[in-house]
C-alpha cells in the first residue's frame, strides 16, 4: 500500500481543518496516511495528546505563552528536527506540508533529495508578513522578518506543488519566489449546512441581527464595528451574537454596547448544529479584521459561507472580489458605512433572499468538499 505523511504543527482537531479532508482523499485513494504533529496547541497553548481515530505520530516540543516570543521559534525549530529525524526513518510516497512554521519547509525541502517523495507544501499563511504588528516594528525588525520569510522564498522551489490558501497568496508567492505553475489556488472547504430562513420569519424593519464568529484577538478591527453598529443601531434595534473568545473579547463588546448595540456572548462553541441555532437568528455575519493584515479569505467566511449567511466584509483580496462580483452581502470601509446601512435599510424580502441564494452558489463553486476533492485529483 502506498504512504502519505501529512505534516501540521499546528493541528487541531477541535477546528474544521484542511487536514482532514486531505486525509479522506488520500485514503480513498488508495494511500495509508499519518499524521505527522506537534504535541502542543498552538491556539489554545496547552499539551496536545488526544484520542483520535488517525495514525498520529507526536513530535515533542516545547510549549510557549506568546505567539510572538523566542520561545515559540525555538519550538518550531524542534517540530521541524523531529520531524527530520521521524522521516529519515520512513518511506513515503507523498508528504503534504502545512506551512507556516517556514523552518520546515526548509528541512523537507532538503530531505526530498535524499527520500526521493513527493512534495506538496500548502501556505496557509504568509508569515511573517501577516504578523499583527504595526508597520514601524516591521520596518525596524526587517533583516530578521526578511531572514524568517527567505526560509520559504528560498526553499519552496524543491516542492512538486505548491497550494495557497487564497488568489492574494498565489500572486504574491510568485512574485517572491519566481515559481509561476506549480502554485495552485485551493481554497479551504467545509460540508453545507445551510440555514433555511422560513420567509415568515423575515424581519428588518424594527430588528436587525449580526454574528460574529472566532478568535477575538488583536487583528479584529472593533473600532469600524463600533461605527457601523452606531449608524446601524440609530435606525433599529441591532444584536450581535458571538461565538468564540480572546484576549480582545471585552473590546469588542464594548464597542457595540457602547455604540447602542446590544450583545449574545455564547462563547467557544464546536457543535455544529448549536452554531446552526444561533445562526438562524441572523440576517448578516461580520468578516472585519484589522485593514494591515495580510488575508483573502478567513476561516469564518468558510463557516459563514457553510452556513449560507450573507457577509459584512471589510477584508481586500479574494473575500473583497467575491463580495463586489457574486452579491453575497456588502463590502465596508470608514467611508461608506452610511451607504452600506442605506442599502442594507431598503433591502426587501425578495432583495435579501437573492443575496443568501447567492452565498450558498459561491459555497458550491469554491468551498465545497467536491471542489476541493476536484482540485485535489487535478494535483495529485
Amino acid at each position: 500500500m502506498k504512504r502519505a505523511a501529512i505534516i501540521s504543527c499546528n493541528d487541531n482537531y477541535d477546528y474544521d481543518t484542511r487536514t482532514k479532508y486531505v486525509s479522506e482523499y488520500l485514503e480513498k485513494n488508495g494511500y495509508k496516511v499519518d499524521f505527522v504533529i506537534a504535541d502542543f496547541d498552538h491556539r489554545n497553548k496547552m499539551p496536545y495528546i488526544v484520542e483520535r481515530n488517525d495514525n498520529i505520530i507526536y513530535i515533542h516540543v516545547g510549549e510557549y505563552d506568546k505567539n510572538l516570543s523566542i520561545r515559540r521559534i525555538k519550538s518550531h525549530i524542534e517540530f521541524a528536527r523531529g520531524v527530520e529525524k521521524y522521516l529519515l526513518k520512513q518511506q513515503y510516497e507523498v508528504v503534504y506540508h502545512c506551512a507556516p512554521p517556514n523552518y520546515t519547509i526548509k528541512v523537507l525541502s532538503k530531505l526530498k533529495k535524499k527520500k526521493k517523495f513527493k512534495l506538496i507544501t500548502e501556505i496557509g499563511d504568509m508569515w511573517p508578513e501577516t504578523m499583527p504588528v504595526p508597520v514601524q516594528i516591521k520596518q525596524v525588525l526587517f533583516i530578521p522578518l526578511r531572514f524568517w520569510s527567505n526560509l520559504r522564498d528560498k526553499y519552496l522551489d524543491n516542492s512538486d506543488i505548491i497550494v495557497a490558501e487564497c488568489n492574494l497568496f498565489n500572486k504574491q508567492l510568485r512574485k517572491k519566489t519566481g515559481i509561476q505553475h506549480r502554485i495552485k489556488t485551493i481554497y479551504f472547504c467545509k460540508k453545507a449546512n445551510y440555514v433555511e430562513m422560513d420567509i415568515k420569519d423575515f424581519n428588518m424593519e424594527d430588528r436587525i441581527e449580526l454574528c460574529y464568529l472566532g478568535s477575538i484577538n488583536n487583528i479584529i478591527d472593533c473600532d469600524i464595528i463600533g461605527t457601523f453598529i452606531n449608524e446601524l443601531s440609530n435606525r433599529k434595534e441591532t444584536i450581535v451574537h458571538i461565538i468564540g473568545d480572546g484576549e480582545k473579547k471585552r473590546n469588542l463588546i464594548d464597542s457595540i454596547e457602547s455604540n447602542g448595540g446590544k450583545v449574545q456572548f455564547y462563547g467557544k462553541v464546536f457543535d455544529e448544529e448549536e452554531k446552526k441555532k444561533i445562526f438562524s437568528k441572523c440576517q448578516y455575519a461580520l468578516n472585519i479584521m484589522k485593514t494591515d493584515v495580510n488575508v483573502g479569505m478567513t476561516m469564518k467566511s468558510l463557516d459563514y459561507f457553510a452556513f449560507g449567511i450573507p457577509i459584512i466584509n471589510n477584508i481586500s483580496g479574494d473575500i473583497e472580489k467575491m463580495v463586489e462580483t457574486q452579491k453575497i452581502g456588502f463590502n465596508i470601509n470608514a467611508k461608506n458605512i452610511k451607504f452600506v446601512v442605506d442599502a442594507i435599510e431598503k433591502s426587501n424580502l425578495n432583495d435579501y433572499m437573492n443575496i443568501r441564494n447567492n452565498v450558498k452558489l459561491v459555497h458550491e463553486k469554491y468551498f465545497s468538499i467536491e471542489k476541493f476533492n476536484q482540485q485535489m485529483k487535478e494535483i495529485l
